[in-house]
């Protein structure tokens, strides 16, 4: 039991972007902004072709209880991870798009007196979007087939998420759609989510940019390449766990992250977006769970302690070739 309870404080950590959602976030949200993409300047787009990050976090404590009984209070100090995204569309015909993201992140740390520990995650998806018209309204249908792993198995785990989305109104100055998101995961906290897409040029530089349950974000342009934006948005760390108690189960780890704070973004040449980010990063929700379970048969769960985060960045632009 020592031995699982301290395998377990060495991996109650914080993280960023969220895994488990981002595929149809990313996919179906941004395909409503490219459908009404001339109402704004697409210099910044919701995703790019391949984004690489860096990210940093200051020590914080964090208290848990495994199986309700209490665990000492552990710090947690030298959190850095670096992660890596790719999204590409390889077919595309009439109303209709093929596509695939993949995703890498590896995260080091150290936790109390045990050092170094690193934990390595990726995922791959295989993306489909439709796009059709109902009542005279653009919809956008969105589905996912997702595989993920680890350095230990390639393969652990395959889910399912899928969304509708439409689109109400799309002009140069403003954006707006509902729709929803389900997921078929029965680690999911919930099966489904509505979706809300908003975004209103105000003139001068100023943008409100709310895409939930992914964020909002008030945003001013700085220059002819600069933008400047303050908010907040929704994130989660996800990863997998072997060889922690004597069942040798494979669990997971599954974290929900809220990261308020400010961004700057910066356009280099015609392809490129240097980001950099710093604020606060709040955890209401952490737990451990067999990775084949539902996450209220969590057996651990942990609440992390407050911190500040840095953050940065470079991408490729998908659009930023294009000529308007």
């Amino acid at each position: 039991m020592y031995k699982f309870i301290n395998r377990l404080k060495k991996i109650l950590v914080v993280g960023s972007i969220m895994i488990k959602y981002n595929v149809v976030l990313a996919q179906g949200q941004d395909s409503t902004s490219r459908k009404g993409i001339s109402y704004f300047s697409n210099k910044f787009p919701v995703t790019s072709v391949i984004n690489l990050e860096y990210k940093q976090l200051t020590p914080y404590k964090f208290s848990s209880k495994y199986m309700g009984a209490d665990i000492p209070e552990t710090e947690i100090n030298n959190l850095y991870h670096f992660q890596g995204s790719a999204n590409l569309n390889f077919f595309k015909k009439n109303n209709f798009v093929v596509g695939t993201t993949l995703f890498y992140r590896y995260l080091s740390m150290n936790a109390g007196q045990m050092k170094n520990e690193q934990y390595h995650y990726h995922s791959q998806s295989l993306n489909l979007t439709y796009f059709s018209k109902v009542f005279g309204k653009t919809v956008i249908y969105s589905g996912s087939l997702i595989t993920d792993g680890s350095d230990k198995r390639f393969h652990e785990r395959m889910r399912g998420m899928a969304s509708a989305n439409i689109l109400l109104k799309a002009s140069r100055e403003s954006l707006l759609s509902v729709g929803i998101i389900a997921f078929l995961d029965p680690s999911a906290l919930l099966p489904a989510l509505p979706s809300f897409t908003y975004r209103q040029d105000f003139g001068k530089g100023l943008i409100a940019d709310i895409l939930l349950p992914k964020g909002s974000y008030l945003r001013k342009n700085i220059g002819q390449n600069g933008r400047l934006s303050i908010g907040s948005e929704l994130g989660s760390t996800y990863f997998y766990l072997h060889n922690i108690d004597e069942t040798k189960k494979t669990y997971a780890l599954y974290q929900i992250d809220i990261n308020s704070g400010l961004t700057y973004e910066y356009k280099l040449g015609k392809s490129f977006i240097a980001t950099f980010k710093t604020g606060y990063r709040n955890s209401p929700n952490s737990r451990v769970f067999e990775k084949t379970a539902a996450q209220r048969d969590y057996i651990l769960q942990a609440t992390p302690g407050a911190a500040f985060y840095f953050n940065a960045g470079i991408s490729l632009n998908q659009f930023g070739k294009k000529k308007k």
